[in-house]
Formats: C-alpha cells, structure tokens, sequence
C-alpha cells in the first residue's frame, strides 16, 4: 500500500497513536502502517476496529475505569456467558457487548460492574445461592450432598432456619456451631458450594451460578 501523502510504501507493524476519544486527548499502541519517510501513519479497514477498543482503553484507563480486557477477564472466571454476566451486573446485554470491546463505560456503569465483582458481593450471592438450593426445596436438598458437604457445613444449616441478616453473622454463628475459626469454615462453606454441581445430576442454572460466583470467590 503506498502513502497517501508521499506515495512511498507504507509498512507494517505495532506503532503509537495520538488521537481523540470522548472529546479526550489519548495515546495508545495499534496495529498499523507507518510510511517511513513522512511518518504518516493509518491503519486498514481490517484494524480499525481493534484501533477503536485501543483507543476507549486509553480514555479508560485516563479516567480509571476497568478495560475491556480487564471486564473480559472477570466474566471469563465467572464462567458466564455475555448474557449471565450482563444480568449479575444489572444490566442490558448490548451494554456488556460494547463495554467489552471499543466503546468506554460510563462512572455509573463502571461502578455497576466493580460492585458486581466484588469478593463480598460474591461471597454473598453465594450464601444466598447454597441457602435457596439447599433449605428452600432448591435442586439440591442437603441429604442429596452429603458426601460433598462436610459436617460443619450440614450442621449449621440444620441448626438456623433461616439465613441471617448477613454473611457475617452467619459465618460467625456458625463457625462457633461447629468450634472452628470463622476463616475455615469460610473455606469449607465455600468449598462445598463448588462441588455442588457435581453432587447434580442435572445441575439448574442457579446450581451453575452458585458454582460460578464461588469459583471467583474462592480465587480473589
């Protein structure tokens, strides 16, 4: 391909770009092509659109927002789909879609999605998740896990009939139910809500979301 200013051929390659995002000055890396004897630089019809996702990354990061590698990272540890991920954030799919690849997020929404991902939002949505599978005529009763569920963890359940307030309560009485430290039985809890998708024979879609969110959990 020859330059469009000097008509000398223009190469290939990874080059830096200044350009405006948002009514923002950014500077960013792309693939591209690069004419070296003017410097002209452009990219092809093919590239623009990762152009675009590079340049929204570099507004983002200036106004410290996640990128989109970093949303794509977190939904993929979750295990869900555009579509589970847009509703565990409480949002519209096509928002999801965009915010993954070249258009930047707003505040608001950026807010949304860190909530989302928050180790005790998760630890929560995992609490609720085992209590309604496991004491609310869920996919799984207690006595169908018991070869996965340590005693700890069916103790305790058996011994409140409903959650408490908070995660934090919960694991308090129940780490004192079972004499050991909040910490393991944290681990015990949590591990047990992994393993009970495998305790399904055809594990629902709260069964796969609980084990989602306990996945991420567990790892942050």
């Amino acid at each position: 391909m020859k330059c469009l200013h000097c008509s000398h051929e223009l190469t290939a390659g990874r080059f830096p770009f200044v350009g405006d995002y948002r009514g923002t000055a950014v500077e960013f890396e792309a693939e591209g092509l690069r004419c070296s004897t003017c410097g002209f630089t452009t990219v092809k019809v093919s590239q623009a659109a990762e152009y675009s996702r590079a340049a929204a990354d570099a507004y983002r990061k200036k106004h410290e927002l996640l990128t989109s590698d970093e949303i794509r990272q977190a939904r993929s540890q979750l295990g869900m789909s555009q579509a589970e991920f847009a509703e565990h954030v409480g949002v519209g799919i096509a928002t999801i879609k965009r915010v993954e690849w070249s258009h930047a997020q707003d505040p608001a929404t950026d807010a949304a999605i860190r909530s989302a991902l928050n180790p005790a939002v998760l630890e929560r949505a995992v609490f609720d998740g085992f209590w309604n599978l496991t004491n609310a005529g869920g996919a799984v009763e207690l006595s169908a896990i018991s070869d996965v569920a340590s005693d700890c963890v069916r103790a305790a359940f058996a011994a409140y009939d409903a959650p408490s307030a908070t995660w934090a309560e919960f694991a308090h009485q129940a780490s004192d139910h079972c004499w050991l430290s909040v910490a393991t039985f944290r681990a015990e809890f949590l591990t047990t809500a992994v393993q009970i998708r495998s305790a399904s024979a055809e594990p629902d879609e709260r069964v796969n979301t609980v084990a989602a969110d306990t996945q991420l959990a567990l790892a942050a």
